[in-house]
């Protein structure tokens, strides 16, 4: 089964904006600020963030950065669903 690339540097692959463009040329990661971190084992930056299986399924994220957007929003999530509300995601050098 082939996987579908959904976005690539933080861009759907259809988005042609001059952000999207200037991401794909400078291929930072936009979830932690920085450079993107992955790469394939040639050594080029991977920088895709999400697949899927097909157009119709929900893109499945791939990149463990992207769970650090937002101040840690997509853990949060996580966080309340595992263990109820109340609970804060900190950073492992906070613990």
């Amino acid at each position: 089964m082939a996987l579908i690339l959904r976005d690539w540097f933080g861009f759907d692959l259809d988005d042609e904006s001059p952000v999207a463009l200037r991401h794909r040329d400078r291929q930072p990661c936009p979830f932690i600020g920085g450079a993107c971190t992955k790469s394939f084992n040639d050594g080029t930056l991977s920088g895709v963030c999400t697949v899927s299986t097909s157009t119709e399924r929900a893109p499945v994220i791939i990149c463990p950065n992207r769970l650090y957007a937002g101040n840690y929003a997509v853990l949060g999530d996580v966080t309340t669903i595992a263990f109820g509300p109340g609970h804060q995601v900190i950073h492992p050098n906070e613990a």
